[in-house]
């Protein structure tokens, strides 16, 4: 619960200032194709079909590379004064190469997947082509979460270890870890003292510890469902209410061992002869 909800709260997992949508013509004529590399949610084309069924505009920053060729950049500005292109083109930035900025819109129904499994964005209105293509980042005001999606880096843009998400996550999901490993070891230890104290019942720790494991198993279930209905909207999936859920079994567990009358051991002296 702890991890789940601190990492709600964490910095974006995206790495700000990452060019990672490449546009390409693929074979087609202009306007130009947003191809996010990597291999996406599977279920992304039917999420984008339903909660996306419509133009979607977002703003684009795409870089022009300092080592492309003046008649591509004769193109680019022809189109830009000729207004074929809604566009503003820029100075050079920190990389040596030339930005050019436009809007431009697509519709989540016609998206596909390309031969190498990529997410494919087929826009209205784009540049010119290039043999190489432009890596541009989308920005999309109305839709954050799409936003996520669409400016994921590829490998070798990712730097985990400078990211101070990757540490935020770390963080969260250490602390998470720790405290819920903890907790089944406390509840262990108590069943079987529990268990061993009633020893005129035809009963043992393994009884117990099936009906967990009939409950692991049919949460599973459960939660499954409830992550599918709550995430129908939603090109995320939204986990919740299953943690709504987990938060009230886990408060009805402690009144419950609360109220057991649990024998005192004696604590061992030396921890370390005793293992």
């Amino acid at each position: 619960m702890l991890g789940y909800y601190g990492l709600l709260r964490s910095p974006p997992l995206g790495f700000e200032g990452a060019y990672s949508i490449r546009l390409s013509c693929q074979g087609r004529e202009v306007p130009p194709t947003a191809v996010i590399r990597g291999k996406p949610d599977p279920c992304i084309l039917n999420k984008l079909s339903q909660s996306y069924a419509r133009s979607i505009a977002c703003n684009w920053e795409c870089q022009v590379p300092s080592s492309t060729s003046s008649t591509y950049i004769e193109l680019l500005i022809l189109a830009i004064n000729g207004k074929r292109l809604l566009a503003v083109f820029s100075h050079q930035d920190s990389n040596n190469s030339r930005l050019i900025r436009f809007e431009s819109s697509f519709d989540g129904r016609r998206a596909l997947l390309d031969g190498e499994g990529s997410l494919v964005l087929l826009l209205a209105s784009g540049p010119p082509c290039t043999d190489d293509g432009l890596l541009c980042t989308a920005t999309c005001e109305r839709y954050r979460e799409l936003e996520q999606v669409l400016n994921r880096p590829y490998p070798e843009q990712m730097d985990p270890w400078r990211s101070a998400a990757f540490w935020s996550a770390f963080l969260c999901l250490l602390l998470g870890g720790i405290s819920g490993s903890s907790s089944c070891y406390f509840q262990d230890a108590i069943c079987q003292q529990m268990v061993q104290q009633q020893q005129h019942r035809e009963e043992d720790f393994g009884h117990q510890r099936l009906w967990a494991s009939v409950g692991w198993g049919l949460s599973s279930v459960l939660v499954g469902y409830l992550v599918d209905r709550d995430s129908r909207q939603s090109i995320n999936f939204d986990y919740s209410t299953p943690l709504i859920i987990f938060v009230v079994l886990m408060m009805a567990d402690v009144v419950v061992v609360g109220f057991w009358k649990v024998a005192r051991t004696s604590l061992c002296s030396n921890l370390y002869t005793s293992i």
